[in-house]
């Protein structure tokens, strides 16, 4: 029952959009102080004499702006006041408070010069229609420039957009115009990729309009394009951005939710970002800027083709892939649009901070839409699951910023409606449980504490190794030392190290900035030219990654980790966590150490895997390479993906947070690497491709010879155990029936059988094994009965 209450909560509130923060502090700040200052700032343009039909059609309202009292108006900058808007025969007051859209330490790069400036003109505004308490506003007053956003359902209007007249050449004519008279194409729709997992109902319970506790900061750059559109000039262009975060960041106030502009780049010459895709686009922002100042990066970018938007997945701050693009216009015939390139700004930062789109199949806690704008305005890029019909439009209302209704006639988006109460309730939980956010954009220095890693630890003479710094705390320097390597030290970020001589050797990172200073060193971190002749046998109870084992993880996101609560016959394994990785793609490594198999004969790799499959579109693969040149190049000798991948299946709505409980949840997987016997140095490596899907488990990693187990049906069953492991040569074994006959083989690594016995129609479960004759080390432990055999193993120390 409390179920269906909130669904019918959440379908209330679809339809009543209520008075917002913005409203609520205007009323609190115009009641507390006396005698607000008004300006009456324009008037009717009378220089516009004629209209074209495109003017016409728009039904622009023209302004004239009295230069006095703008200056006025600019140089007073007062904290709160009235503005008169004419537009279309009637005055529009706006009450409006100034707020600063900066967070601490805000910092404008520009891109030639790469000097970086904390100073800024410009005055920024936000409030409300006076005696619409539903209505939004933002204004932007520069020395030379005033500009905004008005948005009401209440007027009829939408969203009213005003700014200065590019098609009539003087600096004083400005133009009002409700973007929904403006007929732009549709540029593509935002490329991010849909949410198809249903949001629980603890990401949607809070629907009143309580504020998120935390702060956001941003980082933006703005491509060379928008800077040519802007005059080729650094002010105009930064005027344009900090106009365009201020409107959208409105927004976000407006549903208690706190962003703040931390940095600022503009690219006055060409940029790196050269795409023919906003997937393309965003992904090379996210190479070029590794790191940055800021929770959040933005590029504003204005491309061939009409690109649209994207981000890196779903509430991915706090992660590597917080990255977000927006490809928008300056001006489309002769008219500012500033609403649409809002629209797409605060959209692709909606999806970062924890909103998926209204029309996708996860929301009312039943996983339905919200809207199918999606749907109907742009067929096949997600919703068509759980469209009604007819299609639930919200013609009456209008549709809200992670909506697509502005593709569907009659129907766009209000800026008033903000982000609704679900996306806007599923963004603030998210920014509330984010642990990098702090509760306010004011950032407190600190020293850095150091920290590394390396594409690989174990190589072959004379090969290299990238390493990457991962310290935190922001480092300004880098002293590097490498033992046996060349060169010897580095002070860049991340330097390129090749060794030429066998052994082991140490790596030390020494980091600092203006608060200290820390330093790590790694003894024998790195393994030349060594080949191991003992075979590995990992059942990952010990550390993580397993000795001279390596991961790559280009993206610094989820990658190869250890679980020690699940196992297939222990408490521990290894597992790639697709489930929690939007960035569908996303390549992760775990590479093992270089393996000597001149003794190997008919070898063999098994390993345990537990997977369920999402859905069929969560394309997980998962693959086993081997390589027998160093890693020049690499043989997939084993590659699965969906239900090939499958161990157990379960159903959608339970498979994101699926455990291995059983041991009928695991399978075994046998790969023949007979065609490697007798090599000297042979490296493998499992290789994750993410489809955001589910967690792929991996237990009881073993390469033996195939002479020992080739012919056997490998099972790692429950039903005979073996304790304790470690032994000192005594282990037990206890059989799971009575009565029933079982045959025992034990074989040590070499293939060799060094012990053989036979129970008949046992009476007690329990049977006691000793091998303190044998020499310590692992054994394989091989238990017949009724043509069912299991393999367990047993150390010896």
């Amino acid at each position: 029952m409390k179920k269906i209450l909130i669904i019918c909560s959440f379908l209330s509130v679809f339809n009543a959009f209520s008075q917002g923060k913005i409203a609520e502090k205007v009323l609190k700040n115009h009641q507390a102080q006396k005698g607000i200052s008004a300006y009456q700032i324009f008037d009717y343009s009378k220089n516009v004499t004629s209209k074209s039909s495109a003017e016409a059609q728009i039904g622009a309202t023209y302004l004239t702006l009295s230069d006095a009292s703008f200056q006025e108006l600019y140089t007073q900058s007062k904290p709160n006041i009235e503005l008169t808007v004419p537009y279309n025969g009637k005055n529009l007051i706006l009450q409006l408070y100034k707020e600063t859209i900066f967070a601490d330490g805000f910092t404008q790069i520009i891109a030639t010069s790469k000097t970086a400036s904390t100073k800024t003109s410009g005055v920024f505004y936000k409030g409300i229609i006076k005696g619409d308490l539903t209505s939004v506003v933002s204004i932007n007053i520069f020395d030379d420039q005033i500009n905004g956003l008005i948005s009401s359902k209440e007027h009829g209007f939408g969203n009213l957009v005003l700014g200065k007249s590019t098609g009539l050449q003087n600096k004083s004519n400005y133009v009002v115009y409700s973007d929904a008279n403006l007929n732009q194409p549709i540029a593509a729709p935002c490329q991010t990729p849909g949410n198809s997992k249903p949001l629980p109902l603890s990401a949607l319970q809070k629907i009143d309009r309580s504020a998120a506790t935390k702060c956001v900061s941003v980082y933006v750059e703005v491509d060379y394009d928008i800077y040519k559109q802007n005059g080729n000039n650094v002010t105009q262009t930064t005027n344009w951005a900090l106009s365009v975060f201020n409107n959208s960041q409105t927004l976000y106030e407006n549903d208690g939710i706190s962003i703040r502009l931390q940095a600022i780049k503009i690219w006055d010459t060409s940029d790196p970002y050269q795409g023919t895709s906003s997937v393309q686009n965003v992904q090379s922002f996210r190479s070029y800027n590794t790191s940055f100042v800021g929770d959040v990066a933005l590029l504003i970018a204005n491309d061939p083709g009409g690109l649209g938007g994207v981000a890196l997945g779903i509430g991915t701050m706090c992660t590597p892939n917080s990255y977000a693009y927006a490809d928008v216009d300056v001006n489309y015939n002769q008219f500012p649009t500033y609403s649409w390139t809002v629209g797409v700004v605060a959209h692709e930062l909606g999806h970062v901070l924890g909103s998926p789109h209204t029309h996708a199949c996860v929301w009312n806690g039943n996983n339905t839409a919200i809207d199918n704008c999606g749907p109907v305005g742009f067929p096949g890029y997600g919703g068509d699951e759980c469209l009604t019909n007819p299609p639930t439009l919200p013609y009456q209302e209008k549709g809200t910023i992670m909506s697509y209704c502005h593709g569907v006639s009659s129907v766009g988006i209000s800026f008033a409606n903000g982000f609704g109460a679900q996306p806007r309730t599923a963004i603030q939980n998210a920014v509330n449980r984010s642990n990098c956010l702090s509760s306010s954009c004011v950032t407190t220095p600190v020293s850095p504490t150091a920290a590394f890693s390396a594409d690989a630890t174990a190589i072959c003479l004379g090969k290299s190794v990238k390493f990457k710094d991962t310290s935190t705390g922001s480092p300004t320097s880098w002293a590097w030392t490498f033992q046996g390597g060349t060169p010897a030290t580095a002070t860049t970020q991340n330097p390129v190290v090749t060794y030429s001589n066998s052994g082991t050797y140490t790596v030390t990172l020494k980091v600092t900035n203006a608060q200290g200073t820390n330093t790590k060193q790694s003894i024998g971190y790195i393994n030349v030219g060594q080949t191991s002749s003992v075979m590995p046998n990992e059942n990952f109870g010990g550390v993580f990654p397993p000795q001279n084992w390596s991961i790559s993880n280009p993206d610094n996101g989820l990658t190869w980790e250890k679980r020690s609560d699940v196992g297939n016959g222990d408490k521990a394994c290894m597992i790639m966590n697709n489930a929690d990785n939007p960035t569908i793609g996303e390549q992760d490594i775990i590479r093992l150490p270089y393996y000597n198999f001149t003794s190997l004969k008919s070898g063999k790799l098994f390993f345990d895997i537990a997977y369920t499959q999402f859905d069929a579109s969560s394309a997980d693969v998962l693959k086993v390479q081997v390589s027998e040149n160093c890693g020049t190049n690499w043989t997939d000798v084993y590659s699965k993906t969906h239900t090939q991948l499958e161990t157990v299946v379960v159903p959608t709505a339970d498979s994101n947070a699926w455990i291995p409980t059983k041991a009928s949840d695991w399978r075994k997987e046998t790969i023949d690497l007979s065609d490697y016997d007798g090599k000297e140095s042979v490296s493998i490596r499992f290789l994750n491709t993410s489809g955001y899907g589910t967690r792929i488990w991996i237990d009881n990693l073993l390469i033996e010879n195939g002479s020992i187990l080739g012919t056997h049906s490998l099972n790692y069953s429950s039903e005979v155990s073996l304790y304790p492991s470690p032994s000192t040569g005594i282990f037990n074994l206890n059989f799971p029936e009575l009565g029933k006959d079982y045959q025992v083989k034990i074989y040590n690594l070499a293939g060799q059988q060094i012990f053989a016995t036979s129970f008949t129609e046992i009476s007690v479960s329990e049977h006691k094994i000793n091998l303190q004759a044998q020499p310590k080390g692992l054994y394989l432990v091989t238990v017949q009965s009724n043509q069912k055999e299991s393999v367990l193993k047993v150390l010896i120390q």
